[in-house]
């Protein structure tokens, strides 16, 4: 339950109450106990790329990206892979948000998860979109898009896709 409310917190970006779940979560795990460390090590390092801590952010999502593989859960191993991409852009570095970024679309892909492919694809659009590479950013995007469509579910894209037009650059 507190991981569950943790990865809550997550998403709306309350950080200290965020923490204090997954602590206390961490403090009660065996060593045996892989999933929910990397699940604890996510979702810590979702929390500290939104508090700017991009440095224990890394270490975190590279360490739950480790144990992911080790289990052998692609799907989790790509979602923490776009977050750890995400985090590095945010922090600046588009070549490793590049890198992750891309891996994550290629994990995915191979799953043939078209929710994951959109999720990654409008991440994608972001970098270029960052890079201010506009142009390249609409691509990405537009096919995001038509992943949603396909599979009926849209989640974030929808705020983005109102902002199509400044991906696109002025006419």
């Amino acid at each position: 339950v507190l991981l569950a409310r943790a990865s809550g917190y997550a998403t709306l970006r309350m950080v200290d109450k965020g923490m204090a779940d997954v602590d206390a979560v961490a403090a009660e795990l065996g060593e045996d106990e892989l999933a929910t460390w990397a699940h604890v090590e996510m979702i810590r390092g979702e929390l500290k790329g939104t508090a700017g801590a991009t440095s224990g952010a890394v270490e975190a999502l590279e360490h739950a990206i480790a144990l992911w593989r080790e289990l052998g859960d692609t799907a989790a191993q790509a979602k923490t892979m776009r977050l750890l991409g995400m985090t590095y852009l945010y922090s600046g570095d588009n070549v490793a948000a590049e890198r992750w970024l891309s891996e994550a679309l290629d994990a995915v892909r191979a799953l043939g998860d078209r929710q994951g492919e959109g999720w990654a694809l409008q991440k994608r659009a972001r970098l270029s979109y960052h890079q201010g590479r506009l142009d390249e950013a609409a691509e990405p995007l537009d096919a995001a898009d038509a992943t949603a469509k396909q599979t009926g579910r849209f989640g974030g894209l929808g705020a983005v896709r109102g902002r199509r037009g400044g991906f696109r650059g002025p006419d």
